[in-house]
């Protein structure tokens, strides 16, 4: 049903590289607020913030329930649900979304939380497709080829979010949307 595309032991590689660069940036000792769009960035996520951790990074969680797609595809729109109940005033935020795909998300995120007088907002993002645009992206994990991929938190339809590596999806089947 679908091929193995990264592996736990890859994935906890790109994580911990992610955690060492924003750890370097992070130098001034306030907290970082990371803010996971959910749902696809909860695995990622949670390691992310133990690595930063390990990393002297005193980080603050907050989530952000987002919708842009409509099955596999993007809607061409966001929607912003269950904001976060803090002052975000010159705070330091870090962005935390599992796969970048057309950018539009992250986009209309940042622009949200720079409005309501955010200090920094910066992003990182697990996964890039090829031939995506990651200017809006400042940490970037690894970039894959432009398929449809499931597990780490990513689904289809809700399903595969527990896998503990990242998968492709089998092309032939249909787009859970059309069925």
């Amino acid at each position: 049903m679908m091929d193995k595309l990264l592996d736990g032991h890859q994935i906890e590689q790109i994580v911990e590289d992610l955690a060492r660069r924003i750890a370097a940036d992070q130098a001034n000792g306030q907290p970082l607020m990371v803010v996971g769009l959910l749902k696809g960035c909860l695995p990622f996520m949670a390691d992310l913030c133990r690595s930063l951790s390990g990393f002297g990074v005193r980080v603050e969680m907050e989530y952000l329930r987002v919708k842009s797609y409509l099955g596999r595809r993007s809607s061409g729109t966001v929607q912003i649900f269950e904001l976060p109940e803090v002052d975000l005033v010159d705070r330091e935020i870090l962005l935390v979304d599992d796969i970048l795909d057309t950018g539009l998300t992250l986009r209309e995120v940042a622009r949200f939380f720079r409005e309501r007088g955010a200090g920094r907002v910066r992003t990182c993002v697990l996964l890039s497709k090829e031939g995506r645009d990651a200017a809006v992206v400042d940490y970037l994990g690894t970039t894959i080829p432009d398929v449809f991929v499931v597990g780490y938190g990513m689904d289809d339809a809700e399903q595969y979010r527990e896998l503990p590596y990242i998968g492709i999806v089998n092309q032939d089947k249909p787009d859970a949307s059309c069925a």
